[in-house]
C-alpha cells in the first residue's frame, strides 16, 4: 500500500466529516434562543457512556445518570451541546472537535469554511445521544443561595428585589437571589450548530463565571438536578421539533 492510501485509511473519518453542519455564508451569524424557545426545539449532546449507563427506565419515562452530562457541577458553565432539528443529526455526534484546534475556534465574520484546512481538528468517539428540551431549560428561573452580606442586602433593596434569608446546613446565613440557566448559540468553524449553557445572576444581569465558591458549586448542582436532568430524554418527545429554515437562513 502506497503512502497516499495509508493516509486515506488512517484519516478516512476526517474525509467523511459531515459538510452539512459547517457554517454557510447565508446563515445568520448568531441564533437567538429567545426566538428558538418559541418553537419546539431540542439540544442534542453526546454522552460518553453507553445507553444503559446513561438512561434508566423509571415508570413510563426515563431518568438520566447526571454523570453522563458532566463530570463536575461547575462544568455546566460553558457546557457544549448542539442544536437539533436542522442539519445536525444524531449520527453526527460521533465526530468530536479537538480542543484548541482550528476547527474548534469560533466562526466569525461569516467566513467561508474549507474542510480540508481543518482535518487535524477531527476525531471519532463513541457514546449515546441525550436530547434536551430547550423550552423547559432556557431562562427557566431557579434561585441561588448566596452568602449573606450587608452589601448584597443593600444592592437587592435598591432594585426592589425581596430579601429572603435562610440558614444553610452549616449554620450560615444565606440570601436567595434570582438566577436562571440560559443557552447561547456559539457557532464553531466546523460546527455551526454548537451551543453552550450559561448561568445568569438575574438582579445584575451578569453571567456567573467559574471561580472557587461553595455556593456556586451548589447552585450548579441544583441547576443540573432540578432543571437540566429533568428535561433530558433518549429521543425527542415533542412531535414537531424540526427547525424551520427561516430561523437560521438569512
Amino acid at each position: 500500500m502506497d503512502l497516499k492510501n495509508i493516509w486515506i485509511v488512517k484519516n478516512f473519518h476526517k474525509l467523511i466529516y459531515p459538510r452539512q453542519i459547517l457554517p454557510k455564508k447565508n446563515y445568520k451569524l448568531l441564533l437567538d434562543f429567545d426566538i428558538l424557545k418559541l418553537q419546539q426545539v431540542y439540544l442534542i449532546r453526546r454522552s460518553n457512556l453507553s445507553y444503559d449507563e446513561t438512561f434508566f427506565k423509571f415508570g413510563n419515562g426515563f431518568e438520566i445518570n447526571e454523570d453522563a452530562i458532566i463530570n463536575h457541577p461547575k462544568s455546566i458553565l460553558g457546557l457544549s451541546t448542539n442544536i437539533a432539528g436542522g442539519p445536525f443529526k444524531e449520527k453526527h455526534l460521533k465526530f468530536r472537535l479537538n480542543m484548541h484546534s482550528s476547527g474548534n475556534e469560533k466562526w466569525i465574520k461569516k467566513k467561508r469554511v474549507f474542510l480540508y484546512s481543518h482535518l487535524d481538528s477531527i476525531s471519532l468517539t463513541a457514546g449515546c445521544a441525550i436530547y434536551m428540551n430547550v423550552n423547559k431549560i432556557h431562562k427557566y428561573p431557579h434561585d441561588c443561595k448566596k452568602p449573606y452580606s450587608n452589601e448584597l442586602v443593600k444592592f437587592l433593596s435598591t432594585i426592589n428585589t425581596p430579601i429572603s434569608e435562610e440558614v444553610n446546613d452549616s449554620g450560615n446565613k444565606t440570601i436567595k437571589v434570582p438566577g436562571t440557566c440560559i443557552i447561547k448559540h456559539d457557532p464553531l468553524v466546523l460546527n455551526y450548530w454548537h451551543a453552550e449553557f450559561h448561568l445568569i445572576d438575574i438582579p445584575n444581569g451578569n453571567e456567573i463565571k467559574k471561580y472557587g465558591s461553595k455556593w456556586l458549586e451548589e447552585y450548579c448542582r441544583e441547576i443540573i438536578t432540578n432543571v437540566i436532568s429533568r428535561n433530558c430524554t433518549p429521543q425527542p418527545t415533542l412531535k414537531n421539533h424540526k427547525l424551520k429554515k427561516d430561523l437560521y437562513i438569512e
